[in-house]
């Protein structure tokens, strides 16, 4: 008998007055049952399932147009050894991701005893509209029956009201408890919210508009619709870095200065640096016993960095061994996309594919299926019209760089060889400048009227890049002035707290992982 048949049983044996409502929406959250149940968010309930110290297990039953206050949940708990219930909790619990129901919490459970604690909010409530253990269905219940009916329970005042929710303002579709999950540690985030990416850069150099257009961008933008990691990779670029650390510590900070400058906000993207995280390291040594040599080498991606680096016969171990370290960076917070280019994708069905050992060894399902996410490439040419913008090359222009800087690197850009006095017509397509202004230059009308004169030989080069200075600088402006609002010191701190939450995700990973493997000695 499934839960949705026990919670059907329970409700006709003893009698109580309830109604079913059937859910045609394939979605879980609560802002698509809102919308299609034509409810107020005051009149939803959700149960929301913790995993506490040892193994001991907690639901919340909040109202859904509350917040979970975590300080007020900490202090009532006396602890903020807290987590989110994964999907490996969840199986002991004998509750399927998203569909638990308050008043079978303990009527299926094989060992497990549940802790139920109701927000006071819920008194305030006549009729309840809350989990049914279906999702094609929803339950609707007067609060007086669900309280006698759930066994054993507490009240405490853990919730706050939930701007958002309190106009039943149906056009926002923010997945269900996006808030609580921003509150909380993002160690207490998982896959029964919303999806996780794990998004990262190299240390090796301050970036530039080439790593903007390329991720950083995206970044800013998926943060609002996914849980976000963004990894420092230190480690990784060692691996070609390792006789020359200081060029990798000296941009640690830099890189996360940069990201946020951009708009990616700390305050919803764990920002963390990859050699503080040991756990990653351990999983790396794992993995290896997963993967063979020539596996390795036979990576399109490796083959094609190993020629471009020409290491020739003197590759480092720890470069061939990197793509492992890397599958380790992407499967410790149980992450679901990687926003990669196509040349990576290699990369990622590595990390795949070493997920599905592992599960398939040890008969687990820690990691997801993670897949990787592209977007538009965006590739910007170099500045001496080479075919990519890059560090090793002194090529860029950097997302720090002051306007004078940004000056003096356009006026030396590469244009149109060909072009040998300004009254010649000029090549437009392929051309740089033209491409960084059709980038960079929201004035489409100023940028036609350039276009057009270079053909025709109308206009010089001094002109064209004087105009593309201009707009470059007017791009930068904002993000200088997010830069001053984030100091080093302030950085330091938000990359600091961002590594020891995501500390306590991949403990939890190595937690399951040493389960899984039977090497759980204590």
């Amino acid at each position: 008998m499934n839960n949705f048949e026990l919670l059907k049983e329970k409700l006709n044996s003893l009698g109580i007055s309830h109604k079913l409502i059937e859910i045609h929406s394939d979605k879980l959250d609560v802002d698509s049952h809102v919308a299609e149940l034509g409810i107020k968010y005051r009149e939803g309930m959700s149960t929301l399932l913790f995993k506490l110290k040892g193994e001991s297990y907690l639901a919340l039953l909040r109202r859904d147009d509350r917040n979970i206050n975590s300080k007020a949940l900490k202090k009532y708990l006396g602890s903020g050894d807290f987590t989110f219930c994964s999907e490996e909790d969840l199986r002991k619990l004998n509750i399927e991701p998203g569909l638990a129901s308050p008043l079978i919490l303990n009527d299926s459970q094989k060992g497990y005893k549940v802790r139920v604690l109701v927000d006071s909010a819920v008194l305030e409530m006549s009729k309840v509209i809350c989990g049914s253990a279906s999702s094609k269905h929803a339950l609707e219940i007067n609060k007086e029956d669900l309280l006698k009916n759930i066994g054993e329970y507490e009240i405490a005042e853990v919730t706050e009201p939930n701007p958002r929710r309190q106009d039943n303002n149906l056009l926002l579709t923010v997945p269900d408890d996006r808030q609580e999950t921003q509150n909380l540690e993002p160690a207490t985030r998982n896959s029964l919210t919303r999806k996780r990416i794990l998004t990262g850069d190299r240390p090796t150099g301050p970036l530039h508009l080439g790593h903007y257009l390329g991720s950083i961008k995206n970044r800013a933008e998926l943060q609002d619709e996914y849980d976000l990691f963004y990894l420092i990779a230190d480690v990784q670029a060692l691996t070609d870095n390792y006789d020359n650390p200081e060029k990798v510590r000296d941009n640690i900070y830099q890189v996360a200065q940069d990201n946020i400058a951009c708009g990616v906000d700390p305050e919803k993207t764990t920002i963390l640096i990859q050699s503080m995280i040991p756990e990653i390291a351990e999983l790396t040594v794992y993995f290896m016993n997963l993967v063979t040599h020539n596996e390795i080498l036979r990576n399109p991606t490796v083959k094609t960095e190993i020629k471009d680096k020409s290491f020739g016969d003197s590759v480092p171990f720890g470069f061939v061994a990197y793509p492992i370290s890397q599958a380790a960076d992407i499967l410790f917070c149980r992450s679901d996309l990687v926003p990669v280019g196509i040349d990576q994708a290699p990369m990622v069905e590595l990390a795949r594919e070493i997920g599905k050992r592992f599960n398939r060894t040890y008969k687990s399902e820690i990691f997801h299926n993670v897949q990787a996410k592209f977007g538009i490439e965006r590739n910007l040419v170099g500045t001496d019209g080479d075919s990519k913008m890059s560090k090793s090359k002194g090529n860029t222009i950097n997302l720090i760089d002051d306007e004078e800087t940004v000056r003096q690197k356009v006026k030396k850009m590469y244009t149109d060889p060909n072009r040998v006095r300004p009254t010649d017509p000029g090549k437009v397509e392929g051309n740089p400048v033209f491409i960084y202004h059709d980038y960079f230059n929201p004035n489409i009308e100023e940028v036609n009227d350039l276009k057009e004169r270079y053909l025709k030989g109308q206009v010089g080069d001094v002109e064209v890049k004087e105009k593309l200075a201009i707009a470059i600088n007017k791009f930068l402006d904002p993000i200088r002035e997010r830069r001053k609002l984030y100091p080093m010191d302030k950085v330091k701190e938000i990359v600091m707290e961002g590594t020891e939450k995501a500390r306590k995700e991949a403990q939890e990973t190595m937690k399951m992982v040493k389960e899984a493997m039977k090497i759980n000695y204590f």
